[in-house]
């Protein structure tokens, strides 16, 4: 009896510990599956409880992180599965395999019909008369994402849904209309990497170019903005110190090693100030809090709004600043503070700068927002 006691007991806390050393509000962005992770549900009888239960407990449990970093141990190095867990691992790369890479970025699955692209254009068209009308310029530049550039290693797990990916739709909507200022960036970097240049990061990186390809980003996109602004200054390589730095990161107990370029400014004009936004009112629903703000010592050079993602505001700001007298990024999540914008930096250009899919929904959101 004494053992069946003992034995209860130890069940008892084998089943408890999980959810004692859990996280108790969820809700933490796990960077290896690109989502959040389960809120802990709302103690109150309402539909649904039981999943939103079901969801906390398999995000949050104790333990979770490190049993799926065994079983990809197992799947990847042992059975040698070269796609499990939300990741893709080949001859050393890791590719981050979320739901919208899949989806968009491979399958093609969400191509716009020629009646989404005139809607789409229209949008735009919308956006760039809005801002003409305050005498504001615009300009556009769509990058690749990692998974693009390197889709012929995925041809035996994916197979493409559409001849022609979204890059190739933005391709010939811009060629269309040279008017639209709105530039696709791949067959730089696609002639690059196919030539042996390192721009995408291996492994330290599962999803984003590496400092390198940023440096061929920035200086396609300043490209566009002289487009519309002549004088602004490009940064060239004579302007700045570049070296060798290694990085490394440790996925399901395997650690990957690579080397990249590292570029800072000589003599650099721009500081970041991390305070500004709180002191204009600046209201996010930015999930990373990825907004910048740059003040260039400079007061006589133009300023700047651009809108778009993680490829710009991760890598590429600090040059960028050295061009502006000041130099905001906000999330295109946060598109919808345009107009808050105009009003409190009263920039010369708004850019849109990112994915696909980042300058899509951006355009498409705040021209819903727009008055007629």
């Amino acid at each position: 009896m004494k053992k069946d006691w003992i034995f209860l007991l130890l069940f008892g806390l084998f089943l408890f510990f999980p959810f004692l050393f859990s996280d108790k509000v969820g809700g933490r962005i796990s960077q290896d599956e690109n989502r959040c992770l389960a809120v802990f549900p709302k103690l109150t009888l309402h539909e649904g409880i039981k999943e939103e239960f079901e969801n906390w407990i398999n995000d949050n449990a104790a333990g979770r992180d490190f049993c799926r970093n065994l079983y990809n141990y197992v799947d990847i190095n042992i059975l040698k599965t070269s796609y499990t867990g939300g990741d893709f691992y080949e001859d050393d790369w890791v590719f981050l395999m979320s739901d919208l890479v899949i989806s968009r970025y491979l399958q093609r699955r969400e191509v716009m019909t020629p009646e989404e692209q005139t809607v789409w254009i229209a949008d735009y068209k919308k956006i760039k008369s809005f801002l003409d009308q305050r005498d504001v310029a615009m300009c556009s530049l769509v990058f690749p994402h990692k998974s693009e550039i390197y889709a012929e290693r995925f041809r035996d797990y994916v197979v493409p849904l559409s001849e022609k990916s979204q890059l190739e739709v933005f391709k010939e909507m811009a060629d269309a209309d040279p008017e639209l200022h709105l530039g696709v960036l791949y067959d730089i970097l696609k002639a690059k990497t196919d030539n042996g240049e390192q721009l995408y990061s291996k492994a330290y990186d599962s999803s984003h170019w590496n400092n390198q390809g940023a440096w061929v980003g920035y200086q396609e996109l300043m490209k566009e903005v002289q487009e519309e602004i002549p004088d602004v200054r490009i940064l060239r390589e004579e302007d700045m110190d570049i070296s060798a730095g290694e990085y490394s990161k440790t996925y399901n107990w395997k650690e990957y090693v690579e080397e990249d370029l590292e570029y800072h400014v000589k003599g650099s004009q721009s500081e970041e100030f991390s305070d500004w936004f709180a002191s204009v009112g600046y209201q996010s629903s930015d999930q990373w809090n990825s907004y910048r703000y740059y003040r260039n010592e400079d007061e006589t050079l133009p300023k700047i709004l651009i809108i778009g993602d993680s490829y710009v505001w991760m890598f590429m700001l600090p040059w960028i600043s050295e061009s502006f007298s000041e130099t905001v990024f906000i999330h295109q999540q946060d598109g919808g503070n345009l107009e808050f914008m105009l009003e409190t930096l009263k920039p010369d250009i708004v850019v849109f700068a990112g994915l696909q899919n980042s300058v899509e929904n951006a355009v498409t959101q705040i021209a819903g927002e727009l008055a007629p």
